[in-house]
């Protein structure tokens, strides 16, 4: 089995990344593509980190 570690951006931060993208559009397009890669049979790891300074320091593991 593959280990996948998936490192994105966090949700609460897409509508400043992106204007007109909400959180919950871009959480739900998330689970959905790490859903897809454990469909396989991979493990898969997921940490989101925001956009701002504390980004380095503050990866939130999902």
């Amino acid at each position: 089995m593959a280990a996948v570690l998936a490192l994105g951006l966090d949700p609460a931060a897409a509508g400043v990344a992106v204007p007109g993208l909400s959180p919950d559009l871009v959480k739900a397009f998330i689970d959905a593509e790490l859903q897809r890669l454990r469909g396989p049979g991979h493990e898969v790891v997921a940490c989101l980190v925001d956009i701002g300074d504390t980004a380095e320091a503050v990866p939130r593991w999902v």
